[in-house]
């Protein structure tokens, strides 16, 4: 039975897994009463590799934009007349966003996340990671708090969540054209989804 949660688990815990997703350990990054005792504080170098892990998740999801020069934007608008609207990456906090877009650079995003790291200390581990969020003010962590707010807003019961620790995961996974000791129970379970 451990063997198995080590199994299932390995794609939230374990860093050198095949199937490890970065999302889950980046929601318990930004979420204030979770990271400061937990992620933060420990000296585990499992949870270190988990927190850089997270770390370089949140960075690569920032959307990262090159600064460009006057002479750039001119040659730019000249080629595309009318530029195409590409859909909010972040879309359930963003009527809360700030609609114009600033330059940002991979080093403004990690000294945020640094910021942020610095400032659990002051935190309130009674607060929800939602509520501290939404009192911080978005020039403080204007790249940030965005992405924690909709990170957080991931419910528990996503489809990825349940995929890993169902019994149906296993028919809606890759694996499900090998044969099972327990061919009749996935028999059923097919016939009855």
């Amino acid at each position: 039975m451990s063997a198995n949660m080590d199994l299932r688990f390995s794609c939230f815990l374990d860093v050198s897994a095949s199937n490890f997703s970065p999302l889950a350990a980046a929601a318990c990054f930004v979420d204030a009463s979770v990271s400061a005792e937990t992620l933060i504080d420990s000296d585990n170098d499992d949870i270190q590799n988990l927190l850089s892990k997270a770390e370089e998740y949140i960075t690569r999801s920032v959307p990262y934009q090159e600064e460009v020069t006057d002479d750039e934007d001119i040659r730019n608008a000249e080629v595309s007349e009318v530029p195409l609207q590409k859909r909010p990456r972040f879309r359930f906090f963003s009527a809360h966003r700030p609609s114009s877009k600033p330059k940002t650079s991979k080093a403004s995003i990690r000294q945020e996340v640094q910021k942020f790291k610095e400032s659990l200390s002051h935190a309130n581990p009674e607060e929800s990671g939602v509520d501290f969020w939404s009192s911080q003010s978005s020039t403080m962590y204007p790249l940030l708090k965005p992405l924690a707010l909709d990170l957080l807003a991931i419910p528990a019961s996503e489809a990825f969540a349940e995929r890993v620790f169902s019994l149906t995961g296993d028919l809606s996974s890759g694996r499900r054209n090998r044969a099972r000791i327990t061919l009749e129970r996935s028999a059923f379970l097919k016939l009855k989804v």
